[in-house]
């Protein structure tokens, strides 16, 4: 199974039939085996590029799968250095993100959208630290 993940809970005695809740190969082909029994619900794409799997709990837990290495993936993994790097940054979008959850938070799609000027402006300035710092080295 080349370029495949299994993804499986962890820490449950389970029976091996339940075990497995999907299977991504090349990409995007999704197999559940029993996933319901287990609470997990596929919601499929629900942002371009991605899959998404979330468990309603509690306590809940949300699975955001992408293409590794594609370009979307190498966004993610950017913004998340960005903010590890630049910690005021970080602070203001957990502030955002506070401030819609109190007034979008159960519309996961007004939520999402309220946040993409933030994550935009913020992909703009690591795309260019990050050019700056391969044409200085």
């Amino acid at each position: 199974m080349t370029g495949s993940l299994i993804v499986q809970p962890t820490g449950q005695d389970l029976p091996s039939h339940t075990r497995n809740i999907l299977l991504l190969q090349d990409g995007f082909e999704v197999c559940f085996a029993n996933p319901p029994k287990l609470g997990y619900e596929f919601r499929g794409e629900t942002v371009p590029g991605t899959l998404y799997v979330r468990k309603a709990g509690p306590p809940r837990f949300n699975l955001h799968m992408m293409r590794s290495r594609g370009a979307f993936w190498a966004d993610h993994l950017l913004f998340r250095d960005y903010l590890r790097a630049h910690g005021d940054v970080a602070s203001r979008y957990e502030e955002l993100k506070r401030e819609l959850m109190s007034t979008m938070a159960h519309d996961a799609t007004a939520y999402s959208g309220a946040k993409t000027e933030f994550i935009r402006s913020v992909l703009d300035r690591a795309h260019a630290e990050a050019e700056m710092s391969h044409s200085a080295g």
